[in-house]
């Protein structure tokens, strides 16, 4: 189910899709002249009109919105809480443990945040969960770079839990309700990027952990963004690929029965 889900979300991610669809209608435009030869050189086109305009255009801004939106961000109401979740996904494990320091990517926030509860709230547990996602290769998991290099971010040692076996967002709940024990029932901290957090809300709400959303990570927000096309292709194809990817997710573990919701609220 792991490797078919990944080559699934490989296929569907807009960029990969559009790519693919565009070269196969090149290769069927140098068939001998034909039906299927001007489908291909239109197909192609296209796809290479498409690709321009969902990478200039805004539409990831749009997208992403509702889903960094959907949940406000964090304010400390004096609500009782045992800990907080930290998922996976801002550390680059391979990278960090080759070049001996700490590396952090584009949602590393998610262990800024870690770093500034570990901080704040000495009164919380904290629980890092995140092992690796390749289908290929042999990726370290995230939680053993974090766990090595944890002394970067002013984490002491034992200060956090590493679940360091889950793959996806659905592993993520499964396997970090047993480090919570004998607080499992208790109300946690979610920590995530802001645009992941409905569908990480879902999964652990249906896993039966109760989570307050700690979104950081935002993509969006920044004035006349919303309108303004993107600095460049690669940029606008990154933000639309992560929402498409979200939206799906959100689907597929509904269907499945992974989420609460299709679309989980505050």
């Amino acid at each position: 189910m792991f490797a078919l889900s990944k080559v699934g979300w490989f296929l569907a991610t807009p960029s990969n899709l559009f790519v693919i669809l565009g070269l196969i209608g090149a290769l069927a435009a140098f068939l001998p002249r034909g039906r299927l030869s001007r489908w291909g050189r239109r197909v192609a086109a296209g796809m290479l009109v498409l690709l321009a305009i969902l990478g200039i255009a805004p539409v990831g801004t749009w997208l992403l919105m509702p889903l960094e939106e959907r949940f406000p961000a964090y304010a400390d109401d004096g609500t009782p809480l045992a800990g907080a979740i930290i998922l996976g996904g801002g550390v680059l494990p391979n990278i960090s443990l080759a070049r001996g320091q700490l590396t952090l990517g584009d949602a590393g926030e998610r262990v800024v945040a870690l770093s500034d509860l570990a901080r704040r709230r000495p009164d919380l547990r904290l629980v890092f969960t995140g092992g690796s996602g390749a289908l290929l290769g042999a990726d370290a998991p995230e939680a053993v770079a974090l766990s090595k290099f944890g002394a970067t971010l002013g984490l002491e040692a034992g200060r956090v839990a590493y679940e360091q076996q889950s793959r996806t967002t659905y592993e993520n709940a499964r396997d970090t309700r047993s480090l919570l024990a004998p607080d499992a029932d208790k109300r946690w901290l979610l920590v995530t990027s802001a645009w992941h957090m409905p569908r990480s809300i879902g999964t652990f709400r249906a896993a039966g952990i109760d989570v307050v959303p700690y979104p950081v990570d935002y993509r969006t927000g920044d004035g006349d963004r919303w309108w303004r096309p993107e600095p460049s292709v690669s940029s606008g194809l990154d933000r639309v690929d992560i929402a498409v990817r979200e939206y799906l997710g959100l689907l597929y573990y509904r269907l499945l029965g992974r989420s609460s919701a299709l679309f989980p609220a505050p």
